[in-house]
């Protein structure tokens, strides 16, 4: 009866390691889709960006739930200290899947330093994190059927992109908004579950 419970747990065991700590499919690896020189932000004579929207890279993989993909943008450093004349920060990575329409997956500080986790598909937040300082990176967790997609799936053309917006004053209700660095072109495409 021991050698037959030791059998069986050394098989549960092994099924667990396969189906990962979530009982599903094994994350997939960490793609980089795409890299940016450092140091090339832009800045306006209204929005001056700096360190924090210098994009240096962006990856995707997915959980080893195998239902959701989790997206970092890491800039060169990461602060929630929004510039001079902002009222908010987007760090942002789109991509198209199927039709025109763009999918994209939103990180937003504001004034307040609340954060937000969002994607361009639905109406429900997403999850995510930060990590602050140099080589920082925010990241989106975005369930599949936000997106309606599967492993497998193709999403074209992987851009990122830094967002500032404000306000301009005195009537405060008119939202200016400027891109301080994004991803090189042609972007690359990104088979969801992939092995890079």
């Amino acid at each position: 009866m021991k050698r037959i419970n030791s059998t069986l747990a050394a098989t549960l065991l092994a099924a667990t390691a396969l189906l990962g700590a979530h009982g599903g499919a094994a994350a997939s690896p960490t793609c980089t889709v795409w890299t940016d020189p450092a140091n090339d932000e832009q800045s306006t004579p209204v929005l001056m960006a700096g360190p924090a929207q210098d994009l240096l890279k962006g990856t995707i993989t997915t959980t080893d739930s195998g239902q959701t993909l989790v997206v970092r943008i890491y800039v060169q450093n990461l602060s929630l200290t929004l510039p001079q004349n902002a009222t908010d920060a987007i760090w942002e990575m789109g991509w198209s899947f199927n039709t025109p329409e763009e999918g994209v997956a939103f990180f937003r500080v504001d004034q307040s330093g609340t954060v937000s986790y969002y994607d361009f598909d639905s109406q429900v937040p997403d999850t995510g994190s930060y990590v602050l300082g140099p080589n920082g990176y925010v990241e989106i967790d975005v369930p599949f059927s936000h997106l309606h997609i599967s492993r497998g799936s193709v999403l074209h053309g992987v851009t990122g992109e830094t967002v500032l917006e404000t306000v301009f004053q005195p009537t405060g209700t008119t939202p200016f908004e400027d891109g301080a660095d994004e991803s090189p072109v042609p972007a690359p495409d990104y088979t969801v579950g992939s092995t890079c």
